[in-house]
C-alpha cells in the first residue's frame, strides 16, 4: 500500500509538472526512442530550425587525435576527427524537428544503459565486437539538438562532456 501511494503521488506530481510547465511538457513530447528487435529510433517533434546550426566541437579529445573533416547542413553537422593510426571519432548533431530522426542497428551483444551527460538524459551503447564503435548519445532539449559521439575510445563520456560551440572554418 505505501509503493502504491508512493507511486501515485510521483505520478500525480509529473503530471501537474507537465501541466505548469510548457518547457517541460515540450521537453517530454519532444523526442520518442523506440527500439524495435536490434533497431534503436529517435524520432523528433517540434519547429523546424529557424537558423543554421551552430558547429560544435569535442574539446576533451584523447590524445593524438585532431579533426580531419567537417560536414554542415541546414540543421545537421557532423566531425570526423583522426589519429595517426587511422582510428576515428565522429561527432553528429542534428536539429530535432518534424520529421527527423536518428537510428542505430545494435549488434545483440552491444549493451545499452541510460546516462546523463552534463545533466541530460542520453544513453551509452558498448560494443563488444572489436570493429565496433561504442555510442554516446544525448538530447539537449534546451537547444533543440540531439548529439552522438561513435567512437571506439573509452572516454566517450568526457568527450561528451566537454563538447563546446566552435567557429570552425574547416
Amino acid at each position: 500500500r505505501h509503493a502504491a501511494a508512493v507511486l501515485l503521488v510521483l505520478v500525480l506530481l509529473a503530471a501537474a509538472l507537465v501541466t505548469v510547465s510548457p518547457q517541460v511538457q515540450a521537453d517530454i513530447t519532444r523526442w520518442v526512442a523506440e527500439q524495435t528487435g536490434n533497431v534503436l529510433d529517435f524520432q523528433f517533434r517540434g519547429d523546424s530550425p529557424a537558423q543554421p546550426i551552430p558547429q560544435y566541437q569535442i574539446t576533451a579529445l584523447p590524445e593524438g587525435y585532431v579533426e580531419t573533416e567537417r560536414t554542415d547542413s541546414f540543421a545537421a553537422g557532423n566531425v570526423t576527427y583522426k589519429n595517426s593510426d587511422g582510428d576515428m571519432i565522429l561527432l553528429s548533431y542534428t536539429y530535432m524537428h518534424d520529421g527527423a530522426h536518428d537510428g542505430f542497428i545494435l549488434d545483440n551483444t552491444d549493451t545499452m544503459s541510460d546516462i546523463r551527460v552534463s545533466g541530460m538524459p542520453g544513453k551509452l551503447i558498448l560494443s563488444t565486437e572489436e570493429k565496433n564503435f561504442n555510442r554516446i548519445l544525448w538530447i539537449d532539449a534546451a537547444q533543440n539538438l540531439q548529439f552522438t559521439i561513435s567512437a571506439a575510445a573509452d572516454e566517450s563520456v568526457a568527450m561528451a562532456e566537454s563538447i563546446s560551440l566552435c567557429n570552425s572554418t574547416k
